[in-house]
């Protein structure tokens, strides 16, 4: 490297670290665009396969705004549990949650959702209960409905998860399972930071068996993406970036390759 190419590095890394209006980075990217993003990895598709329920979660991505919309999420259910077969009078529910002070509370009313034909994204009916009736309405077993359709959970904002359960003729509860709602935290033990320390929270989180501390957000954030490739929704996972000084510097060089 010469003289002339190691002074303009250092101007150019002076400008970058030091300048506090908008500009556009190499990728046309503004300031205020960074500033709005994640500054953390995300989760934006929560995969689960217990007590019978076996699908995936995402975040919503609205394609006519390109953007995703916190206030709904889309639900995949691949199997249901026996529980729901028989006797015919059992039905499923979802139901969004929050948890404070180690203590948690269920909204009054189970959560809207539409149904939306897979193939066309064409949007059809929207209830509250998956029942034996309305599979007859629709002249289709729950292995057709679930196989052509996925379904938009409505009203997501201000809750941290959802509770997808089957419920006897008595509305008690047979079988259960509650997942957090995506986008969070990929970390673990940064989710923990930011939910101020809820351990049941925590013990929600996918990856929180095998986390620890030290261990790169990176890792999390892969993992995270990993579980989008599963999901039949085409959005595109965010990149996520550490931004280190040298990644920085590794770009720059490269845009400062023609001087060579």
């Amino acid at each position: 490297m010469n003289i002339t190419t190691i002074f303009l590095l250092f101007i150019l890394l002076t400008a970058f670290s030091n300048c506090t209006l908008d500009y556009l980075d190499f990728s046309g990217a503004t300031q205020e665009e960074f500033s709005s993003a994640p500054t953390s990895a995300m989760v934006y598709c929560n995969k689960f396969n217990v007590n019978g329920f076996n699908g995936i979660l995402n975040a919503w991505y609205d394609w006519d705004q390109e953007a995703f919309d916190t206030n709904k999420a889309e639900l995949y259910l691949w199997n249901v549990p026996t529980e729901f077969t028989y006797p015919h009078t059992n039905y499923i529910q979802v139901h969004s949650f929050r948890i404070e002070n180690n203590r948690k509370i269920f909204k009054e009313s189970p959560i809207s959702i539409e149904i939306i034909k897979n193939n066309s994204n064409e949007r059809g009916t929207t209830i509250t209960t998956l029942g034996h009736d309305l599979l007859e309405d629709l002249e289709k077993s729950i292995e057709e409905l679930i196989q052509d359709n996925s379904f938009v959970l409505k009203d997501m904002k201000g809750w941290h998860g959802v509770s997808i359960s089957v419920f006897n003729v008595h509305n008690k509860p047979i079988t259960k399972i509650e997942i957090l709602i995506p986008p969070f935290e990929a970390h673990p033990y940064i989710y923990l930071e930011k939910q101020n320390q809820e351990r049941l929270l925590h013990e929600l989180h996918p990856f929180k068996k095998m986390s620890s501390s030290t261990h790169k957000e990176k890792i999390f954030y892969e993992k995270g993406r990993d579980f989008c490739k599963d999901s039949p929704s085409q959005f595109e996972v965010p990149p996520f970036s550490t931004n280190s000084t040298e990644d920085e510097v590794d770009r720059l060089l490269k845009d400062l390759s023609f001087i060579y």
